[in-house]
C-alpha cells in the first residue's frame, strides 16, 4: 500500500536544490546513461504512477536471504524502504534515496512495454555514482560529507565517491553536466560485481524495465513518451 510519509520524503529530496539539478553521463554505460535532475520520478510519484512503500523483498542480484536495505522495483513501479521514516533524520538514508530513484529514473527515460534491459553492473555504477555525487553536493562542507555509516574500502560506495571526486575536480560552472569517460568508471564497475556477486554466468544479469502505466487518454509512457 502506498505510503503518502515515504512519498513526502522522497519527494522533497528528488526537488531539493542538489538532486534537482544532478546532472551526468557516462559514455560506455548502455551507449550513455544520462541522469538530468530526477522531475520525471517526482511527476510520477504525483501521479500514482510510482509509489512509495514500506517492507521489502529479497534481492535476486544477491544471495539468498540478503534483503537490501532500499529497492526500487520496476515488475510493480514501487520505490522501497524499511520504514515510513526512512530519510527523514539521516543523510545516508537520503543519499540511498537517491539511489533508488535513478533507477526508477531510467524506468522512466528507458523503459518500453516490451521491456528494455540495462546491463546491472551498469544500472548500479550509474545509481551509486548518483548518491555519490549528491553526497558531495548536498555536503560539501562536512568532514565525512554527510556519511554517517561507515564506508568500507574498495565497496561500490567508496569507489563511487572516489570515482565523484575526481570527476567533479575538474568540472566548473553552474550546474555542470559531469561527464564520466569509459576508462574511468572500470573500477567502480569491478566493485560492483563483487558486491552482487556478478561473476561468470551472472555478469550478464540485466534489469528489465516496462516504463511507466498509461494515464487515461494517454499512451504507455517511457522512452518513447
Amino acid at each position: 500500500m502506498a505510503n503518502q510519509m515515504l512519498a513526502s520524503t522522497v519527494t522533497r529530496v528528488l526537488t531539493d536544490q542538489w538532486s534537482s539539478t544532478l546532472k551526468f553521463s557516462m559514455d560506455s554505460l548502455f551507449g550513455n546513461l544520462r541522469v538530468n535532475g530526477y522531475q520525471p520520478v517526482v511527476n510520477a510519484i504525483a501521479q500514482g504512477q510510482i509509489t512509495c512503500e514500506v517492507g521489502l523483498s529479497q534481492n535476486p542480484d544477491r544471495v539468498p536471504g540478503h534483503y537490501a536495505e532500499a529497492r526500487y522495483e520496476p515488475e510493480t513501479r514501487q520505490l522501497r524502504f524499511p520504514k515510513e521514516q526512512y530519510g527523514l533524520s539521516s543523510p545516508s538514508e537520503m543519499f540511498n534515496i537517491v539511489h533508488e530513484a535513478t533507477h526508477a529514473l531510467f524506468d522512466c527515460q528507458y523503459g518500453t512495454p516490451a521491456g528494455t534491459q540495462i546491463l546491472a553492473m551498469d544500472d548500479e555504477a550509474a545509481a551509486f555514482f548518483a548518491q555519490a555525487v549528491y553526497s558531495r553536493l548536498a555536503s560539501p562542507n562536512s568532514p565525512s560529507f554527510g556519511w554517517d555509516i561507515q564506508l568500507i574500502r574498495g565497496d561500490p560506495i567508496a569507489e563511487a565517491l572516489k570515482l565523484a571526486d575526481k570527476i567533479m575536480g575538474g568540472v566548473h560552472g553552474v550546474n555542470p553536466t559531469y561527464r564520466v569517460p569509459e576508462q574511468d568508471v572500470d573500477q567502480l564497475l569491478i566493485s560492483v560485481q563483487g558486491f552482487y556477486n556478478l561473476h561468470g554466468g551472472k555478469a550478464g544479469i540485466r534489469h528489465v524495465y516496462y516504463g511507466l502505466p498509461a494515464r487515461p487518454g494517454r499512451p504507455l509512457q517511457g522512452a518513447l513518451d
